[in-house]
């Protein structure tokens, strides 16, 4: 149900439950759904995330492996894995659109380095 739960005073806002019940069961009915969902919306070019993290780019992937979305992870100023022990690891990602190539370029910018700015991993995806 989507009612406010009476002991926290949350809102149940999920759509659909989750097909596994262990974190170490891999979800592939809603990572299928994902990924047709993905196929099916063209216009999604990318997608951004982080929380406890690091700088990271990858190919997210449909439930048989096939190549679906380009992923950029972001490091965390608060909780990153790397850079929560050393901050000279914090990054975070710039982004830079060519509208007449129809490209979108991601670079990882290390700031608080002894250097000015660092740059780091870079990578352009297709936005045609």
């Amino acid at each position: 149900g989507h009612a406010i739960n009476s002991i926290d005073g949350f809102e149940n806002l999920l759509g659909d439950t989750c097909s596994v019940m262990s974190k170490k069961d891999v979800p592939s009915k809603e990572r299928q759904d994902l990924a047709d969902f993905l196929v099916a919306h063209k216009a999604i070019k990318a997608y951004f995330h982080g929380n406890e993290n690091f700088n990271q780019f990858y190919v997210w992937q449909d439930t048989h492996g096939n190549p679906v979305l380009p992923v950029f992870r972001v490091d965390s100023p608060m909780k990153g894995e790397i850079s929560s022990e050393d901050e000279t690891k914090l990054s975070f990602i710039f982004v830079c659109i060519d509208t007449e190539a129809g490209k979108l370029t991601a670079r990882e910018c290390l700031w608080n380095t002894s250097a000015a700015i660092t740059w780091g991993a870079t990578s352009t995806i297709s936005l045609k």
